[in-house]
This record gives C-alpha cells, sequence and structure tokens, in this order.
C-alpha cells in the first residue's frame, strides 16, 4: 500500500506511471468516460491538482452527454462517479493513517485557478462532516465529529492534531 505521506518513493513512481498512461491514451486516442475518471483520481490523490483539473476538463468536454451522463455507451455509471469521486479528492482526503491518527487532507490538490471557493458537508473517513473553504492559499475548515477519533488535519505540509469526542465541532485555520 503507497500514500503521499508515508511511502513518497512509491507515489513518485505511480505519478510516473500516470503520466505514461495519460499521454498514451492522448496519443492513441483510445480514452473513455472512466478511465478518464481514474486518472482524476490518481492525480487527486498524488496532490497534483493541475492534472486532475486538467482531466476533469476533458471528461466533461469529451466524455459527457448534455445529459450529463458518461458518454460510455449507452450509459456508464463508472466515469460519472468517478469524476465526482475526483472532485471531491482534490478538496478533502481521509485515507492515510499516521502516528495513530487519521490524517484528514484538506485542499490536498487544488488546481493554481482554484483561488476561491468552498464545499459543505464533505464526509470523512473516521465520522467527520467538514466545511470548506479557501482563498488566496488560505483554508478555513468546520469539521464535526459523528464518533470520537483522533484527527490529523494538514494543508501544505503543515498540520494541526486534534482528539475529538462525538459531538465536537473544531475549527482550522491554515
Amino acid at each position: 500500500e503507497w500514500d503521499v505521506l508515508n511511502t513518497p518513493e512509491y507515489a513518485a513512481a505511480v505519478k510516473k506511471s500516470v503520466d505514461y498512461r495519460r499521454d498514451f491514451t492522448g496519443k492513441s486516442g483510445i480514452c473513455t468516460g472512466w478511465s478518464t475518471a481514474w486518472l482524476i483520481n490518481m492525480y487527486a490523490t498524488l496532490g497534483c491538482g493541475n492534472d486532475a483539473e486538467e482531466r476533469i476538463y476533458t471528461q466533461l468536454k469529451k466524455y459527457i452527454n448534455p445529459n450529463l451522463f458518461d458518454m460510455h455507451p449507452p450509459y456508464q455509471i463508472d466515469g460519472n462517479f468517478g469524476m465526482a469521486s475526483g472532485l471531491a479528492q482534490c478538496l478533502i482526503q481521509s485515507q492515510i493513517e499516521q502516528q495513530g491518527y487519521r490524517v484528514i487532507m484538506l485542499a490536498p490538490a487544488l488546481a493554481d485557478s482554484w483561488t476561491e471557493g468552498s464545499a459543505t458537508g464533505l464526509r470523512t473517513r473516521g465520522g467527520l462532516t467538514v466545511d470548506l473553504s479557501w482563498k488566496d492559499g488560505g483554508i478555513k475548515a468546520t469539521a464535526k465529529a459523528s464518533r470520537p477519533g483522533k484527527f490529523r488535519f494538514m494543508h501544505q505540509g503543515r498540520k494541526k492534531d486534534v482528539v475529538m469526542k462525538a459531538g465536537d465541532s473544531v475549527n482550522i485555520t491554515f
């Protein structure tokens, strides 16, 4: 198992492989909505916001019908759900554990052009609901716990460790 915090050398190898796949499909013309969604998720997980954004726009321009269904005939839900998942992964990630803490990465893969925005009701592993906003590199989040846990909130290498009980709320600013 790899991740960007605990196994950065594997993450670098994954990035190289993902870049190769993106470049190969771009040259061959062989691509689908679900495979583009896979690339969005991989780039988001790697923290590569600009690459994820490029694939999001590719998905919207090439693989989504006017009714917003993925084009893989007659309809393929993997492309739709995968793109939504990748976009959420750009905003928040919670799949990593570190030193007994559930790591909550806030805005880990924002594209450079996403200078301001917000999202509400984001759910994490560990039972948090997070409202998130960002502007010009600053991040604000409010997290509410549905169950107890130890959380490490992170943004661009900075971290704040918090122990929460069910029902607790915390405001985080980076």
